[in-house]
């Protein structure tokens, strides 16, 4: 794997130039299809969800950064302090995308939901038409199952899976893939 020069997180906020950026790299057909949102996003639809999470107690949304440039977002929703469970997100931008920045990204968000979050148990949905289950298994998460016909693309219904990683877990050698 390439060397992964620096990656960061920062808390979302809104940059009118980042919002466009965004938007079209959701809207890249390498990555649409994987998107749990089944149709293009504008500018403008980026930007009103950026205002709107800003303060939700719900989710924690970052934009990551790979030796200082914008190279995506990441963050949790569904975040349950009660069951301390929370879902898992991450748009990388393409031309970042099998640089190791996805896996370093992940273990940054691990660490923020299991030692300041105190979540117990973090989980991703897997648009069961994309090869992100095997990302997901080499950075520790295990297969809890299937929700079939669940996404509709391109006039055919998909599964996605479901697949986690919990608190006691993480950390050790077997739950990195090493």
């Amino acid at each position: 794997m390439p060397k992964v020069e620096e990656v960061f997180l920062e808390k979302i906020y809104y940059d009118k130039k980042n919002m466009n950026l965004i938007a079209r790299w959701r809207n890249y057909e390498t990555i649409f299809p994987i998107l749990r949102t089944p149709y293009d996003t504008s500018p403008d639809q980026q930007e009103a969800w950026v205002k709107k999470i800003l303060n939700d107690k719900i989710c924690q949304y970052y934009y990551i950064f790979h030796n200082c440039q914008i190279a995506g977002y990441c963050g949790f929703d569904k975040i349950d302090g009660v069951n301390r469970t929370a879902e898992i997100s991450m748009l990388i931008a393409p031309h970042k995308q099998k640089k190791g920045v996805g896996k370093k990204v992940t273990e940054l968000l691990l660490d923020i939901a299991f030692n300041r979050l105190n979540i117990n148990l973090v989980y991703a949905e897997v648009n069961g038409n994309s090869s992100n289950k095997e990302f997901w298994e080499k950075c520790g998460f295990k297969f809890d199952g299937e929700l079939r016909s669940r996404k509709y693309i391109n006039k055919i219904y998909y599964p996605t899976i479901i697949m986690s990683i919990m608190q006691h877990e993480w950390g050790n050698d077997e739950s990195n893939g090493n």
